[in-house]
């Protein structure tokens, strides 16, 4: 999952390569990826739903806006807020940092 998608991420490969990661994501945390893309306010789905922003976020160019429409179809600032929220929880979770470092690399 480490290679880099560029720009918007139009094409079929791209669109499979976000869904791939999605799916890894989802898979690492036992949920559905439908739970992740849902409307879902409960706080594991929220944190797994950001770990997946984040994860793709590290791992293509794709725009946020692309970021969330895999995503179902959230807004770009709800995709920042995401990585945003990951990136400062990492600073002070070692198992988390170890969790999503060992997603992207995967």
């Amino acid at each position: 999952m480490s290679s880099k998608n560029m720009g918007i991420c139009f094409n079929d490969s791209e669109y499979q390569f976000i869904e791939e990661i999605i799916q890894s994501v989802a898979d690492s945390l036992h949920i559905t990826t439908q739970l992740l893309k849902a409307y879902n306010r409960r706080r594991y789905i929220i944190l797994s739903r950001q770990i997946a922003m984040y994860v793709l976020r590290m791992n293509t160019d794709c725009t946020l806006e692309v970021i969330g429409e895999h995503l179902g179809n959230r807004s770009p600032a709800t995709i920042h807020w995401g990585i945003k929220r990951i990136d400062e929880l990492m600073k002070n979770n070692t198992d988390l940092k170890s969790f999503v470092k060992d997603l992207i690399e995967d």
